[in-house]
């Protein structure tokens, strides 16, 4: 992935800012308080308070 704004790195996770807000990509699996996660994931922190709208699958992926 290649994002500009870095705003925190550790061993375990890096923090990114993103113009929805805060990505979160995990580099180990984490389990420290809120931080839960697996290596290879990724987690937003969206700036709006209510998070984006599920979008209905389309036909050919449904599978029926």
């Amino acid at each position: 992935m290649a994002f500009d704004n870095l705003i925190e790195s550790t061993e375990d996770w890096d923090v990114y800012q993103t113009p929805l807000g805060k990505l979160t990509v995990f580099k180990r699996d984490v389990n420290k308080g809120e931080l839960r996660g697996k290596a290879g994931t990724s987690k937003m922190i969206y700036t709006d308070d209510r998070p984006p709208r599920p979008i209905d699958l389309r036909k050919k992926y449904k599978g029926a």
